[in-house]
């Protein structure tokens, strides 16, 4: 886990974490503890790690938020993108710096991945990564994404 998010989470107060299990229906109160119990690799950039005949790579890039983070598995060519990517989703954009989202975006499409597993949505081919480009740049232009993206789920998001 990138330490920055590991951070946020411990910081988390006990008024927050009982809220939100109200709003998701799941039971956050026990979450820091159940989360000192885990086994969990701690980074602060970056980290490879072998296993067997793969390899994993993980890296906190930026973007869409300060501890947004992907995950690169090998030979596979998986990208576990997290928030970066929403396929047919509306993207929460409120504490996002989009330029820098943009540049890591487009940093990661001449990468060779196969497949790539999003924060939110199902996973798609790499096209997705051009799709989430493509969104971005029209967020910032200012055009009228709700109308634009109507299958997407989320619109709220759409004006945010």
């Amino acid at each position: 886990m990138n330490k920055k998010t590991l951070d946020f989470l411990n910081a988390l107060d006990v008024t927050f974490l009982k809220e939100s299990s109200k709003i998701a229906d799941y039971n956050f109160n026990n979450f820091k503890e159940a989360l000192r119990e885990k086994d969990i690799i701690i980074f602060e950039n970056s980290i490879f790690l072998l296993l067997r005949d793969q390899i994993l790579s993980a890296e906190n890039i930026g973007g869409h938020t300060l501890d947004s983070t992907i995950y690169i598995l090998k030979p596979q060519g998986y990208l576990i993108s997290g928030d970066l990517v929403f396929s047919k989703v509306h993207a929460e954009i409120l504490n996002s710096n989009v330029d820098e989202w943009i540049s890591r975006l487009n940093n990661l499409s001449s990468l060779d991945i196969e497949t790539v597993f999003p924060g939110h949505g199902k996973p798609e081919s790499k096209k997705v990564l051009k799709e989430q480009l493509t969104y971005l740049k029209r967020k910032k232009n200012g055009e009228n994404l709700e109308k634009r993206y109507a299958d997407y789920s989320l619109p709220d998001l759409a004006h945010l």
